[in-house]
């Protein structure tokens, strides 16, 4: 948990601009490294990096991924308010009709990991702590019945 959390220093939730553009780059570096996750995003499937830049969308999108990613790193040593968030995260997506594979949620924390680099050097115990919240996060949606 300390490595995850230490490793979101610098990834930003709020209302500021620089807060804002931590979670558009996260989705500028998914449409740029992984244009097949682009399906999962109604009316933006041709999206390029400079798009998404754009589109008030991601801002607000972005903050969310970022503060879930904050949560979730948060909350993991309570699995009863980790696993309790998680199945929220579930039921936002159903809610708004996106509907990803099982492998999308453990495929995420690697796009993620990848995304911190960016900012940061993150080491391989760093990597693996992200890889067990997600792991855990991955296990949590797959027991969910909504």
């Amino acid at each position: 948990r300390e490595l995850c959390m230490k490793s979101l220093k610098d990834v930003h939730v709020g209302t500021g601009d620089h807060a804002k553009q931590c979670g558009i780059d996260l989705y500028k570096h998914m449409f740029e490294h992984y244009p097949d996750l682009r399906k999962f995003f109604k009316n933006r499937e041709n999206y390029t990096a400079e798009d998404v830049q754009k589109d008030e969308f991601f801002a607000k999108q972005g903050q969310k991924i970022l503060l879930a990613c904050h949560v979730l790193c948060a909350t993991v040593d309570d699995m009863e308010t980790f696993n309790a968030y998680s199945h929220e995260v579930l039921d936002r997506h159903e809610r708004d009709h996106v509907e990803l594979p099982a492998s999308a949620w453990t495929v995420f924390f690697s796009i993620f990991i990848e995304y911190l680099e960016k900012k940061m050097t993150v080491d391989e115990a760093t990597k693996n702590a992200w890889m067990e919240i997600g792991k855990d996060f991955a296990t949590a949606v797959g027991q969910h019945e909504s």
